[in-house]
């Protein structure tokens, strides 16, 4: 009696009747890219699709699927801006960064100052930024007066590098309390 190493499965074998290895990989590799394309394609049209509100009388913007119309929509070049404005006691006036007003983005403080001013509530506002300014150690302490102002710019000049307003109007003036 011989004894004999039991033969592998593939030296039994050679020619399975269900197909080879390389066969079945290509085409899982072919069903998973086609799988992947359709993913894709899919996505794309998700994200284009809602650009057909363009084209409405009244579009109707949806989130998580928009049209984007903040790049869409025709803006006048004049725009009302409100900022703070500060005076020293030899009349030097600067402009105050936004977070002197409230604590949060640029954008975010901006939103709350223009609900504050036109909720007439300016001179209450006024009366915070001067108080803050007041306890800062960055600004000079030569600072006597806060202004809440309401200016018109046109954007092409402004970006052009002219950051005079065509008008401003004071909201609110108060004096900054003395350290």
């Amino acid at each position: 009696m011989s004894t004999r190493a039991l033969p592998l499965p593939a030296d039994v074998d050679r020619h399975p009747g269900h197909g080879d290895r390389a066969s079945a990989g290509a085409e899982r590799a072919a069903s998973s890219k086609l799988a992947a394309s359709l993913l894709s394609l899919a996505i794309l049209g998700t994200v284009l699709f809602p650009i057909i509100q363009n084209w409405k009388d009244e579009p109707q913007d949806d989130f998580p699927l928009s049209y984007y119309p903040m790049f869409s929509f025709e803006k006048s070049d004049r725009q009302r801006v409100t900022y703070l404005v500060a005076y020293d006691r030899a009349s030097n006036r600067f402009l105050l960064p936004y977070w002197y007003a409230g604590l949060g983005g640029m954008n975010q403080v901006r939103r709350q100052i223009n609900k504050v001013v036109d909720r007439g509530q300016a001179p209450r506002l006024c009366r915070t930024v001067a108080s803050r300014v007041a306890k800062s150690d960055d600004l000079p302490g030569t600072l006597g007066q806060v202004e809440i102002v309401t200016g018109t710019f046109e954007m092409t000049r402004f970006f052009a590098g002219n950051r005079t307003p065509l008008a401003e109007s004071v909201r609110a003036q108060c004096s900054v309390p003395r350290r």
